[in-house]
C-alpha cells in the first residue's frame, strides 16, 4: 500500500456549479498530500472522466489534508520508494 498520494484535484468555487460534465468554470485547482492512516485514505469516488470524491470520513487522513465531498479529481501521484515515482491522470 502507498504511504501517501498527492492528488491534483478542482474544487467549485464560492458554491457555483458546474454547467457541463468537463467545464472548469469557477472551479479552483489546488494540490493535495494525504498520508495514509492505519485505517486507510478516508475517501471514496464516483464517475469515470471526470472522477468525483463521493465520500469523504470525518477526520480521517482525506478531511485533514482538506478533501472534500464533490471535488473533481485530476490526477494522482503516488511513492512507492525513496526513487520511484508514479501518477495516474483521470
Amino acid at each position: 500500500m502507498f504511504p501517501q498520494v498527492a492528488i491534483k484535484m478542482f474544487r467549485q468555487h464560492h458554491l457555483t456549479y458546474q454547467t457541463a460534465e468537463t467545464s472548469t468554470e469557477g472551479m479552483i485547482e489546488r494540490c493535495v498530500v494525504v498520508q495514509r492512516q492505519s485505517d486507510g485514505y478516508g475517501f471514496t469516488v464516483t464517475g469515470d472522466h471526470p472522477v468525483f470524491v463521493h465520500t469523504v470520513k470525518p477526520e480521517g487522513a482525506a478531511f485533514c489534508a482538506g478533501v472534500r465531498e464533490g471535488d473533481r479529481i485530476l490526477k494522482v501521484f503516488w511513492k512507492l520508494s525513496l526513487h520511484t515515482k508514479y501518477y495516474m491522470t483521470i
